[in-house]
């Protein structure tokens, strides 16, 4: 049920992923087991996330990993990746020094690990809090770092979400060329994969 809503997610219809999610947590009722509540709840996140529901996306989130390192989840892969979407939903509200922490936890998994697509989200995610304090040589420099990561990553849709973000930082700093073979970058990769917009 969780794939089939992330894919719901993936292709546009927002609507449909959250009524199976929404539908799963009560057909499951109070006795979920954790595991199906934290990919539910990832699931839910994007979806508020998507929706522009910033706010809301942090509390599933948080709630999602909060659960998952209850359960001593520790692998971003058995958390549905679900920090991708949490440090988007908290720069995006504003948490900025709750961001850098998910950052630096991810940046260190990754870089220990030889892990690139944790080290990508890791460096994303401290780009996007860089430019949103105005860092912006901050931020390219750690967005450079991501969008390399995810070259190698088996994850091509986490490598479009760097570029699109390396992408929106260079127009921010007036680098219109480069930034437009980014962005385009971007859209290439989107649309290779059929995600919509």
């Amino acid at each position: 049920h969780a794939t089939n809503g992330l894919l719901k997610v993936l292709t546009g219809d927002l609507a449909g992923a959250r009524a199976l999610m929404e539908h799963e947590f009560q057909v499951e009722g109070v006795d979920i087991v954790p595991r199906k509540a934290i990919v539910y709840r990832q699931v839910l996140g994007a979806v508020a996330l998507l929706s522009g529901d910033d706010e809301q996306a942090v509390d599933v989130l948080t709630a999602a990993l909060d659960m998952a390192r209850a359960e001593g989840i520790r692998e971003p892969g058995r958390r549905q990746r679900l920090e991708g979407d949490l440090g988007q939903a908290l720069v995006n509200t504003d948490r900025l020094a709750e961001a850098n922490e998910l950052a630096v936890e991810l940046k260190t998994l990754g870089e220990r690990g030889g892990r690139p697509t944790i080290l990508g989200v890791g460096k994303r995610i401290e780009g996007l809090v860089c430019a949103a304090r105005g860092d912006l040589n901050g931020a390219v420099s750690a967005l450079t770092t991501a969008v390399a990561a995810h070259r190698k990553s088996q994850l091509p849709l986490e490598y479009g979400r760097s570029v699109l973000a390396y992408g929106q930082v260079l127009r921010r700093r007036k680098a219109k060329g480069e930034a437009r073979t980014a962005l385009k970058a971007a859209l290439e990769c989107f649309t290779t994969l059929g995600a919509e917009r």
